[in-house]
């Protein structure tokens, strides 16, 4: 290895200098209910999704178009800040974000976008992912809260 290489990998994070793909994969498979893969421009590339449902819907539906086409209206300019601080390598917030309900309510996520290839001026070849957790159960928990606050003030 040329010693500008073993610079270079000296200066990675430990981990990773340790990760393969494939576990690269089952950590980000692990990190959230929702992994969604995008290139540089927000186009999303591949979506992973622990609810079966969920997967094969957002497969389907969501790849090849722009992530801010796959969330409810509200939602799009928080995925243009995630996007921005990702691409900036800022470190950014959480933020709850909306997909539309095909026969129901709209799914909520929190998610996080992280980079994890590419840089440079030029947006070719960068990888962003998209870690989301599924908001669903909080929701109904807080909805349920609600409900209880209102019927004890009547």
């Amino acid at each position: 290895m040329s010693k500008p290489a073993k610079a270079a990998m000296a200066d990675a994070p430990l981990l990773a200098r340790d990760l393969d793909a494939a576990q690269a994969q089952r950590l980000i498979d692990a990190a959230g209910d929702i992994a969604v893969v995008l290139d540089g421009d927000g186009v999303v590339v591949d979506v992973r999704a622990q609810d079966t449902d969920l997967q094969k819907s957002a497969r389907r539906d969501w790849r090849g178009k722009p992530w801010a086409d796959c969330v409810t209206v509200d939602s799009r300019e928080k995925v243009a800040d995630l996007l921005a601080q990702a691409l900036g390598d800022r470190p950014g917030a959480p933020r709850q974000v909306n997909h539309p309900g095909k026969s129901g309510p709209d799914l909520p996520v929190l998610y996080s976008v992280v980079r994890v290839a590419g840089g440079g001026r030029s947006r070719a070849g960068i990888r962003l992912v998209a870690l989301g957790r599924d908001l669903r159960d909080t929701v109904v928990l807080q909805r349920r809260l609600v409900e209880a606050q209102q019927t004890m003030e009547r």
